[in-house]
């Protein structure tokens, strides 16, 4: 089996083990998984039971895929209220006979139900592939966010036309098995909350970072030009903080590649610290290879009530001279900080972003 993702196996090893550590060390982790579980089994008995279905009456039936709609996560929960429900009701019987009884491969099954014979409007990856999962735990992966994140991450891109569903389903589902084989305590239902610790959680994201030098990148590579409509609609001004995302211990606000990419293209593919340092050219966009660092880090979003998530904010660094203001000695790294402070100020006092140099440091533990 080869290995899907563009790091070596030692480092997705680290990533399980930590994954694993922090499921293992966490009550409400444990309760997720128990409570999965418990749902998994539920409708492996009900939904994708060819005589429950047969059997129930319509009101029994609906009431049994309305209480599964409630456990989707995302906008699915949003849009598949009653009425539309028992609109399709009858449709969505269908396709769940579909999967329990035919004999067609899996992923022309995911192709039918999603974009195929059998689809039904809005009922897309986020209402059946967990219901895939329950039917073919060992084949068959949920496919939500997380995963998409989590291959972004990667430089995996499952958004691509070029890929019909099941072609991107077979690639996920290959993706799983390559990581279940690194460590046997790995199933699928583990896998999944694996992906959202390496994609929400702060500890995950370290790992990542120590993996992949800069996971915003990572997106970015693929063509700047896609995030051009989001850069267009960027306010010059200050413009309020989005949203966090609550972890366990912690929260954490997201990031938007586009902006990353768009002070990469603003420094030129240069690294700002010393335009003389050179690194590859990557074949995606013939460009030379940098780093988006944010100035001030994305763990003061807290403390801030404007966005630092902005291409003011952030610097374009060679990857020697990123782990350098990250890793350096204290003298050095100050100077650079400092050296980066002169530069940023004015452009982050426009947005609304206003930092004495000793707050900065702070963030910096300087």
């Amino acid at each position: 089996m080869q290995n899907p993702f563009p790091v070596s196996d030692s480092e997705l090893i680290k990533l399980i083990n930590s994954f694993l550590l922090w499921q293992n060390s966490t009550p409400k982790e444990q309760e997720w998984i128990n409570k999965n579980q418990k749902r998994n089994a539920r409708y492996k008995k009900t939904l994708l039971n060819k005589k429950f279905i047969e059997d129930s009456s319509e009101h029994k039936l609906h009431k049994e895929i309305f209480d599964y709609s409630r456990t989707l996560d995302g906008p699915a929960i949003i849009r598949l209220g009653i009425p539309r429900l028992k609109g399709e009701q009858s449709r969505i019987k269908s396709n769940l006979l579909y999967i329990i009884d035919s004999t067609d491969d899996l992923f022309l099954k995911i192709h039918n139900v999603i974009e195929g014979k059998y689809n039904i409007p809005l009922y897309k990856r986020a209402f059946w592939t967990p219901l895939l999962n329950i039917a073919y735990p060992n084949n068959a992966p949920n496919w939500n966010n997380k995963t998409q994140n989590f291959f972004s991450l990667f430089g995996i891109d499952l958004e691509t036309k070029k890929k019909t569903v099941s072609e991107k389903y077979r690639i996920i589902s290959e993706a799983f098995k390559y990581l279940q084989s690194l460590n046997s305590k790995l199933d699928f239902l583990l896998i999944d909350h694996l992906m959202h610790y390496a994609t929400t959680v702060p500890r995950g994201e370290n790992q990542i970072f120590d993996i992949i030098p800069d996971k915003e990148f990572q997106e970015s590579i693929q063509d700047v030009r896609q995030y051009t409509k989001e850069i267009k609609g960027l306010s010059k001004g200050p413009i309020k903080r989005g949203k966090p995302v609550e972890n366990i211990s912690s929260i954490s606000f997201p990031r938007k590649p586009a902006r990353s990419a768009k002070a990469l293209k603003n420094a030129n593919y240069t690294c700002e610290e010393n335009v003389k340092h050179k690194t590859f050219i990557q074949e995606k966009n013939s460009k030379h290879f940098f780093e988006a660092h944010h100035l001030i880090p994305m763990k003061a979003q807290g403390d801030i009530e404007n966005d630092i998530d902005r291409p003011e904010n952030i610097v374009s660094l060679c990857p020697n001279c990123h782990r350098a203001i990250e890793k350096l000695k204290l003298k050095q790294r100050k100077e650079m900080v400092e050296k980066f402070y002169e530069i940023r100020k004015n452009k982050l006092e426009k947005i609304g972003v206003i930092m004495s140099i000793d707050k900065l440091l702070s963030y910096y533990n300087i």
